[in-house]
């Protein structure tokens, strides 16, 4: 049997659930502004993306990273899978049979998700490069070949520790699913899950997990969102957690859900629709102040961190 070449880092399970009544799914792409159909094995996927580059030590199979996340898929894809059968049929403020092996499972998934995608590999070269700016190192992580940067995300998925402890704050979060009653369509993209800060001001980019109040923000399908906030901020919510949330999402609210999903993608969004009007309006924004609303210190670290990324970030780089 042949060895998989094209690799998706986000599953093709996952963006099945927002494919349209012709299974296809529609994509806008940020960096050319087009708008094309296509399928999901056709898109958030690159050639050989977590092949180990060569030399290859002796035992070690090249593929390795790529199979150990299709095995996670495989359990995840049934959890999610049920989980939305169960959301569309529950009842506003119905709670939800998770198993505490299965939250398990998906609370890794989710966690792999985050820093498996292109989004991350292009992120953590800069993130670290701050990092050693501030520590005044003389490594330039920026200007590594392609081959260390790859190694550098290898690395970073297998022994950084950060799946794990994402993994954990995940696990230990509040839970809340909530519904689309509106007649606007949640999108998803190429980096699908988001973090908001603890005041709703501010998408977040960087390595950690959940502090400070912070919460992540996943759609699961056009109609479904799940929430996973911090259980030290956010313990007030505690008694709602495995629920489906008492408030529906309305027209606006998708808007603001589908915004975290421009700002956190690498190039494409991806729909049920061919309308992406709203995120079209939403990108000249990224990376200003302008639907901040004010900033803490803290958030005022990040805005900063947000504009340096996209000043250095290459003109219609993949």
């Amino acid at each position: 049997m042949s060895e998989p070449k094209l690799h998706h880092y986000v599953p093709r399970f996952y963006l099945k659930n927002f494919l349209n009544n012709k299974s296809r799914l529609w994509v806008f792409d940020k960096t050319t502004g087009k708008t094309f159909p296509t399928t999901e094995n056709s898109v958030a996927a690159e050639n050989q993306f977590y092949r180990l580059p060569k030399p290859v030590p002796d035992g070690v199979d090249p593929l390795v990273i790529e199979k150990n996340l299709a095995a996670m898929e495989s359990s995840a894809a049934t959890i999610i899978n049920k989980l939305i059968a169960d959301i569309e049929v529950a009842e506003l403020g119905g709670r939800l049979e998770i198993s505490k092996q299965d939250r398990i499972i998906l609370s890794e998934f989710i966690s792999a998700q985050y820093y498996r995608t292109l989004e991350f590999y292009d992120l953590l070269p800069f993130l670290l490069s701050e990092s050693e700016s501030e520590s005044k190192s003389d490594l330039d992580v920026q200007a590594l070949s392609e081959e260390k940067r790859k190694l550098l995300h290898f690395y970073f998925l297998a022994n950084s520790g950060c799946i794990e402890n994402f993994t954990n704050d995940l696990f230990g979060s509040i839970w809340i699913f909530a519904r689309n009653s509106s007649s606007v369509q949640l999108m998803t993209s190429d980096h699908p899950v988001s973090i908001k800060n603890f005041d709703n001001t501010m998408w977040l980019k960087g390595i950690a997990g959940l502090n400070d109040g912070e919460y992540v923000v996943y759609p699961l399908s056009p109609k479904i969102v799940m929430y996973c906030k911090d259980g030290q901020r956010w313990s007030g919510l505690k008694e709602f957690d495995q629920t489906v949330s008492l408030i529906e999402l309305d027209e606006d609210m998708v808007h603001h859900e589908n915004a975290g999903q421009c700002f956190m993608s690498t190039r494409f969004l991806i729909s049920q629709s061919d309308n992406f009007d709203e995120v079209k309006n939403f990108i000249p924004s990224i990376g200003t102040e302008l639907y901040s609303r004010g900033t803490t210190p803290k958030q005022g670290k990040s805005l900063q961190r947000t504009l340096k990324y996209n000043a250095n970030r290459k003109p219609g780089a993949k």
